[in-house]
């Protein structure tokens, strides 16, 4: 895609002394990245490795004004970690099964240091399908407030200091001083994602419910309230976010499969 990645986008506006994006920018990728990690749950795949340089943008930000065009997309690539939740196997099953074809989930970590869950680096549980998508969804807490604050997580950690900090300590990147720009709503949302106790995160799809209530909550958001909150684009419906999710993958990974035409990924069932 054009736009390269989301990474490399914000890491220019923070050069170009940019603090912040603006709340509707902020918003508009917030909701397209959740939404594609929403269609890849509900299709049964974890990522396993959601990060900002692992998702492309379909335009670059202007360096003058800190603003996306209104038009841009961003898409996840890159499903190399991706796992098949439907053939989750304990590694024990296959060893007494000479015949098993499913491939075990495997034991340790996977994934980028800086946006593994706490309970990731010892290895998700081999059974259990929602472990995957609660440790995305930790990671998407990251991506969010990337989003939201133009700061890298934990630059210059190493991985045993961050198995301390954040698995062990229970650490989070800290939010800047001012963060008038933000709403409490947003925050909130975004430290539920990050919260240590992996039950007690919100599925995909409740995060991309309430960006979406965020994100048309205010109709007209003025200068003045800086509210992480943004009106509909003309012609948007009620009814986008279920149309938006399947052209918010990029990739050709874990039985994914895409569209050329349209960059709609489609999930293969073997």
């Amino acid at each position: 895609m054009e736009g390269g990645s989301l990474f490399s986008a914000l890491s220019y506006l923070k050069q170009a002394g940019f603090r912040a994006l603006p709340p509707q920018d902020c918003l508009r990728l917030s909701r397209q990245v959740t939404n594609g990690l929403a269609y890849l749950h509900a299709s049964a795949f974890s990522f396993g490795d959601l990060k900002t340089l692992n998702i492309l943008l379909s335009a670059t930000p202007n360096l003058h004004t800190g603003r996306f065009p209104t038009n841009v997309r961003a898409k996840l690539c890159d499903f190399g970690l991706s796992r098949n939740l439907k053939h989750l196997v304990d590694p024990c099953d296959v060893a007494s099964n000479p015949n098993a074809t499913q491939i075990p989930a495997q034991h340790g970590p996977a994934g980028t240091f800086a946006y593994l869950a706490p309970e990731a680096f010892a290895g998700l549980p081999t059974d259990d399908p929602d472990a995957p998508k609660r440790a995305d969804i930790y990671a998407l807490g990251i991506v969010l407030w990337e989003l939201a604050t133009l700061q890298t997580p934990w630059p210059g950690l190493r991985a045993l200091q961050l198995i301390r900090l954040v698995g062990r300590e229970g650490r989070r990147p800290e939010w800047p001083e001012n963060v008038s720009h933000l709403s409490q709503g947003y925050i909130d949302l975004v430290e539920r994602c990050w919260h240590q106790d992996p039950a007690l995160r919100p599925s995909a799809e409740q995060v991309a419910s309430e960006l979406e209530a965020m994100y048309c909550a205010f109709g007209d958001t003025s200068e003045s309230g800086l509210d992480l909150c943004t009106h509909m684009e003309d012609g948007e419906s009620s009814d986008m976010l279920p149309r938006a999710r399947n052209d918010s993958l990029l990739g050709t990974e874990a039985g994914l499969s895409v569209d050329s035409d349209s960059d709609v990924v489609r999930v293969d069932d073997d």
